[in-house]
């Protein structure tokens, strides 16, 4: 999981001076992309860099944004509810477990739970947004990745993208 994070900051990074340099507001259609399952809808400026079945990840890039679909097979029995991917999340990020948000009747009914926290490659600050669903016997991480100083930018994107996460 950290290798994926680490891989998905080290591109944002350069994505995010890309569009610094030709920062403008467009309108741009939706574009749907689906990952074991998951739907997210983002917009067409998005694109699939790395796509990887055999480690069950998908990451996008787009707007100086990462995003990352996990699908997290269950190996262990203690994982019943996206409440528990999130504490395993928390565990490893370091992040105190009272950090966590939930969210019931989401998505298909599926309940959701949020953890953030922030995380410096070569001294760059990144908030890393954890969205964590837990659906039949695979849990999903949707992880957004984006320059901590352009999280409140974003904030309102982000929350239109996982409102439309979706499962097939």
């Amino acid at each position: 999981m950290k290798k994926i994070t680490s891989l998905a900051v080290s591109a944002l990074l350069a994505l995010s001076m890309l569009f610094a340099l030709c920062s403008c507001t467009l309108n741009y259609r939706q574009k749907h992309f689906t990952f074991q399952g998951l739907t997210i809808t983002l917009t067409e400026e998005f694109e699939i860099v790395e796509e990887n079945e055999e480690e069950n990840y998908v990451l996008i890039e787009g707007r100086g944004i990462t995003v990352t679909i996990i699908e997290i097979e269950r190996v262990a029995s203690q994982i019943r509810s996206s409440s528990d991917v999130a504490k395993e999340l928390a565990t490893q990020y370091g992040v105190s477990a009272d950090k966590i948000k939930t969210y019931k009747g989401i998505a298909n009914n599926i309940e959701r739970a949020d953890i953030n926290h922030t995380e410096k490659v070569d001294g760059v600050s990144y908030l890393v947004m954890d969205k964590c669903y837990y659906r039949h016997s695979s849990s999903y991480v949707v992880e957004f990745v984006c320059l901590k100083e352009n999280a409140g930018a974003y904030a309102a994107d982000i929350e239109e993208w996982t409102r439309s996460i979706r499962f097939v």
